[in-house]
């Protein structure tokens, strides 16, 4: 049974620094292999004169599974740089997004990740728009 959960994992929530957004990803279910992401950041300048950049990497715990340089958001990836990208049951894993700048502060991220056929975790990062 799939039971993946994101956003929480020992009591951390999803981080910004430097260049990465981290996500702790927590099985409760079998094991279960990413097969496809869909990624949507902020690619372009917002309001403020932030964005991205281009996509650079994913990794999955320590093993990168994803490094080509990807400018157009939303990213859909199905092509991988590494076959070991199985979170196994029972087990925290972070995903690390890395980009070619600084995250912007200011833009929503959405990460669509699909472990298999039906089963799909959607990570929303609502917009953090200093007031």
């Amino acid at each position: 049974e799939f039971q993946m959960n994101a956003g929480y994992a020992n009591g951390t929530q999803w981080t910004l620094s430097g260049s990465t957004l981290s996500i702790p990803l927590s099985n409760r279910g079998a094991d279960a292999t990413l097969t496809k992401a869909t990624v949507s950041w902020p690619a372009t300048n917002n309001a403020f004169g932030q964005s991205n950049g281009a996509l650079t990497s994913i990794k999955l715990g320590s093993t990168t599974v994803y490094n080509t340089a990807t400018a157009s958001s939303p990213a859909t990836i199905t092509s991988w740089a590494s076959t070991s990208r199985t979170v196994l049951s029972g087990k925290v894993v972070v995903l690390v997004l890395t980009f070619a700048k600084s995250p912007a502060l200011a833009g929503k991220y959405r990460i669509d990740l699909e472990f298999g056929a039906g089963n799909l975790l959607t990570i929303d990062i609502p917009d953090i728009t200093p007031i």
